[in-house]
């Protein structure tokens, strides 16, 4: 009698969990793609030998598949940087340029043909000459207080910005950088 109670209720807390399985089912993973591509919209033929003031170009791109609508800022910065006993000096981070873009979710299709969300051309040139990265941070929803309110070509170097870097080296911060060798003309 004990073993019928016990086998009733294990097919019933069995049948309870299946009907919860099958009527919650679990949210697929959330992530964002971010990516840029060289100007022929493929992973090659990005700029990285330019003279001061030389027009280049790259192709950026977002994906959003976060489960909710979500407002991307991306902030360009040219940065000159070196790795020193394990720690990551900064010399120069000149703020550049920043764009946003609202984008509601959109499914990931595993079985079909990759399709982009957003994307958009994105061209610059670099006054200065030296060796510098690139860098393009994704932010959601909002930029940090300490990025916001920045000046076109100041260096920020030393200041708290600087948390950019690290963030990014830490993959606490989604970012992409191009190595740029800028000569004079």
């Amino acid at each position: 009698m004990t073993l019928s109670i016990v086998l009733v209720l294990a097919i019933l807390s069995s049948v309870v969990a299946l009907v919860y399985v099958v009527a919650v089912p679990k949210e697929g993973e959330s992530f964002t793609e971010f990516y840029v591509l060289g100007p022929g919209g493929k992973a090659s033929g990005y700029p990285h030998n330019l003279t001061v003031d030389q027009g280049a170009s790259v192709f950026v791109g977002i994906a959003n598949h976060e489960h909710r609508q979500v407002h991307y800022y991306v902030q360009v910065w040219i940065v000159n940087a070196s790795f020193v006993n394990n720690q990551t000096q900064i010399h120069h981070m000149y703020y550049y340029d920043q764009f946003d873009v609202t984008l509601d979710h959109t499914d990931v299709d595993l079985e079909g043909k990759w399709q982009k969300q957003w994307g958009s051309n994105y061209s610059f040139s670099i006054p200065i000459q030296g060796n510098y990265k690139l860098w393009f941070f994704l932010f959601e929803d909002s930029v940090p207080d300490y990025a916001q309110g920045k000046v076109r070509m100041v260096d920020y170097a030393g200041s708290a910005t600087d948390f950019l870097i690290q963030d990014a080296i830490n993959n606490k911060l989604l970012s992409l950088n191009l190595n740029l060798h800028v000569v004079s003309a």
